[in-house]
C-alpha cells in the first residue's frame, strides 16, 4: 500500500493530513490510472483549512485505523484542497444539483475511475448521531454499491457522464486547464441577459477576451450560452 504522500505538500490543509493513516494520493492522472489499474472506485474528499467540519471529519474518521483500512479495501482515496485546486473543486460542486444535493464542505464523492460520480456524501459523523448516517456506514454503502452492484454503479457513472457532457459540455478527460476554461466560459455564459444583450449588470460593453473565452470553449465542447442551463 502507498504510503500518505501528503508530507511534502504546500497546502496547509493537506498537510494537515500528513499523518493520517490514510494513504492519501493527490489529484492527478497518476491516481486515476491507479484506480483503473486496480479497478476501484476512487474516494475524493474535497475541503479547506477554514472548513470547519473538515477538521470534525478529519479528527473523527479520517485519524481512525479500521477507517483508514476500509477505505484503503475499496478505494483509492485523493484529498483535495478547494482553495489549492477551485477548478477541481468548482467542477464537481457544479454538477451536485444533478444528483440532487445541495453544496458545500467536505464534500465526498466517490467516482469510477474516469472521474464520474456514482455517489456523493457530505459531512457524517463517526458514529450515527440523531438519525444521521455514519461516515463508516458511508463508506460500506458507497463500497456495496461498486463491489456488488458494479452494472449499476457503471450505470449511474455513465448517466451522470452524459449529463456533464450534454449539459456542461466538459469532457472529463480533458487536461486541468480545459476543464477551468470550459467552468470560466460556463459562468461568463449564465450571465448573458437574455432582455437587454451583454451580461446582467454594468457595464454592458463586452470585452474581447470575455467572447475569446467564449469562442475557444465553443471550439471544444460544441456548447454555447444556449445549451447551458440557468442561473
Amino acid at each position: 500500500m502507498p504510503a500518505n504522500a501528503l508530507e511534502n505538500s504546500l497546502s496547509p490543509y493537506l498537510r494537515l493530513h500528513k499523518d493520517n493513516p490514510v494513504a492519501w494520493r493527490t489529484w492527478g492522472p497518476e491516481a486515476l490510472a491507479e484506480a483503473e489499474a486496480a479497478g476501484k472506485a476512487i474516494f475524493l474528499s474535497i475541503g479547506y483549512s477554514g472548513c470547519h467540519w473538515c477538521h470534525v471529519l478529519n479528527q473523527e474518521s479520517f485519524s481512525d485505523p479500521e477507517i483508514a483500512a476500509l477505505i484503503h479495501e475499496h478505494f483509492i482515496p485523493i484529498l483535495l484542497d478547494r482553495e489549492e485546486r477551485p477548478d477541481i473543486d468548482q467542477f464537481y460542486q457544479s454538477i451536485l444539483p444533478l444528483l440532487g444535493v445541495g453544496g458545500g464542505w467536505p464534500l465526498n464523492l466517490f467516482l469510477a475511475p474516469d472521474g464520474a460520480p456514482f455517489f456523493v456524501s457530505q459531512y457524517a459523523p463517526k458514529e450515527e448521531r440523531l438519525g444521521v448516517q455514519s461516515f463508516r456506514s458511508v463508506l460500506s454503502e458507497a463500497a456495496a454499491l461498486w463491489s456488488e452492484r458494479n452494472a449499476q454503479a457503471l450505470d449511474q457513472a455513465g448517466a451522470m457522464r452524459r449529463q456533464i457532457e450534454e449539459q456542461y459540455g466538459a469532457d472529463l478527460a480533458a487536461s486541468p486547464d480545459n476543464i477551468q476554461l470550459d467552468l470560466a466560459a460556463l459562468r461568463t455564459a449564465q450571465r448573458y441577459d437574455i432582455f437587454f444583450g451583454g451580461l446582467v449588470g454594468f457595464p454592458k460593453f463586452q470585452l474581447a477576451c470575455q467572447l475569446e473565452l467564449l469562442w475557444r470553449a465553443w471550439l471544444r465542447t460544441g456548447s454555447g450560452p444556449r445549451e447551458f442551463p440557468s442561473r
